[in-house]
């Protein structure tokens, strides 16, 4: 930890003394395993994802002289520090000349990933190969900074989901993930594993189960999702599917935005999501499954292969 703090502090100053990219910094900051491992390399190209690793991908490009590639927003470093940054709309104030802006996290999803996740989770269920209703993907995600998911919004939740898979005749494939409370989940499971409605009851924490996302968002005609995770939100909105984004901060408790909440509602000012409070899921599914509120597919792969190429 303390070697993690004393890294950021020389990374930064690095950004305008180039006497700390070196192979003598990377000594003393890293483990002599790691360090006799990445000198041993040879790279043309250095990518880093996220804060943790993108002072080491400054640090290092001392040696390697290779272009530096990062995703994500690099922590307290300038995006001019980097050759090619690709970062999400709601991490960029001011994009740089260097910087290609998603509108949402990149992610895996595509036909074949969707197609491939798909067959491995009607295979393992073999049960949903013969169900032909409409289906309602739920995607539960959990606490993170300065959201909490509480045994109340769960409540809700459960309720409003209920409600409209009863009003569409449709049934339930949900999964929570390692992030959802334990209490949360016990309260879910409770509700929907005897539900007659609910063909599908995913526990990320008690069960491995790798093609549950891609396999839900393949099959379903529609898809909830807890607005406090940017990489579900994202995941589901570039499978095409209809998808409906639920806030866990009620109006009343409302200040300032935070970062997932200016994303959720750039996408839905946009076109892509159809987004809500925990009390209008039911509304809003019917809404976008009647055709009342058309949605727009949202893809960012394009615009990402083609700066790449420039780079290349």
């Amino acid at each position: 930890e303390f070697y993690r703090k004393v890294s950021k502090v020389i990374s930064f100053a690095a950004q305008l003394i180039k006497g700390f990219r070196s192979r003598i910094v990377l000594r003393l900051l890293l483990s002599p395993e790691s360090f006799d491992q990445l000198v041993g390399l040879n790279a043309d190209y250095v990518i880093s994802c996220g804060a943790a690793s993108a002072g080491m991908n400054l640090l290092g490009s001392g040696f390697f002289g290779g272009k530096t590639l990062i995703i994500l927003k690099p922590g307290i470093l300038s995006f001019k520090s980097f050759d090619f940054v690709v970062a999400p709309e709601h991490d960029v104030k001011k994009a740089a000349d260097n910087c290609v802006v998603t509108r949402a996290a990149l992610n895996l999803i595509d036909k074949n990933y969707l197609s491939e996740k798909t067959a491995q989770l009607l295979n393992r269920f073999s049960h949903l190969k013969s169900n032909y209703r409409t289906k309602i993907g739920v995607l539960i995600g959990g606490n993170t900074k300065n959201v909490e998911f509480t045994e109340s919004v769960a409540k809700i939740l459960v309720h409003q989901i209920k409600e409209v898979a009863l009003q569409l005749n449709a049934d339930i494939l949900l999964t929570t993930s390692r992030r959802t409370p334990d209490h949360i989940e016990q309260l879910i499971w409770k509700e929907f594993k005897k539900f007659e409605r609910c063909a599908l009851l995913i526990s990320a924490s008690k069960t491995d189960i790798p093609e549950a996302v891609g396999g839900i968002l393949g099959i379903s005609d529609c898809v909830v999702v807890s607005g406090e995770s940017i990489s579900m939100v994202s995941e589901a909105v570039s499978s095409g599917k209809k998808t409906v984004v639920f806030n866990l901060v009620s109006s009343e408790e409302k200040t300032d935005f935070n970062k997932y909440e200016r994303f959720m509602e750039k996408l839905s000012e946009q076109g892509y999501i159809a987004l809500c409070s925990v009390k209008g899921i039911s509304q809003a599914v019917y809404c976008v499954m009647s055709d009342k509120m058309h949605l727009k597919h949202l893809s960012d792969k394009d615009v990402v292969r083609h700066a790449i190429k420039k780079v290349l």
